[in-house]
Formats: C-alpha cells, sequence, structure tokens
C-alpha cells in the first residue's frame, strides 16, 4: 500500500463522534445533523472500498508470487537436470577418452 493511500485511508479513519446523531427519544435531527451524518456515511464507505481494494491487491500480489515461485522453482529443476547430462556426458567423454 502506497504512502498516500495510506493517509487517505488514515483519514478516513477518524471518530465518528465528530458526527454523532443526537440521541433520545423525541429528539429531531436538522437538516445540518442529516447532512453531516450522510457526509460521514460517504465516509466510511469509501474507507470500506479502499480496505476491499486493498485486500484485493493484496490476494493479486500473493497469487502472482505464488506463480513466480513456481516458475523459479520449474526454471530450477530444469538447471538441475541440464547440470546432471553435463555431468553425465563429462563422466562418459572421461570414459571414452582413456
Amino acid at each position: 500500500m502506497s504512502r498516500q493511500f495510506r493517509q487517505h485511508v488514515e483519514g478516513l479513519l477518524e471518530p465518528l463522534d465528530s458526527a454523532s446523531a443526537p440521541t433520545g427519544r423525541g429528539t429531531v435531527a436538522t437538516p445540518e445533523d442529516i447532512a453531516q451524518l450522510r457526509d460521514k456515511l460517504e465516509e466510511q464507505n469509501e474507507l470500506l472500498r479502499a480496505i476491499l481494494a486493498s485486500t484485493v491487491d493484496t490476494q493479486t500480489d500473493a497469487r502472482a508470487t505464488a506463480q513466480n515461485s513456481r516458475t523459479f522453482a520449474w526454471a530450477g529443476t530444469a538447471i538441475a537436470l541440464l547440470t546432471l547430462i553435463a555431468t553425465v556426458l563429462s563422466i562418459v567423454a572421461a570414459i571414452n577418452a582413456s
């Protein structure tokens, strides 16, 4: 996660206290209260989307890393087999030369 993205997410993690709804029965929320709550909810939705996007990126990175590991494992196996073949050919050549 980039530093800028992390700062953006941390900014979204502000507590909801600054936009808490009036409590108690019979209390009527003002249009300003409703607008403030709507803004806070939109920020929280944005935070959730950012977290989900980060999770998807992490899963994609993990899959790519796993694929790279498999590729390197096959490459290592191929190199080991080629080395074995070269060693056997060298031994056969040395035996035939003597």
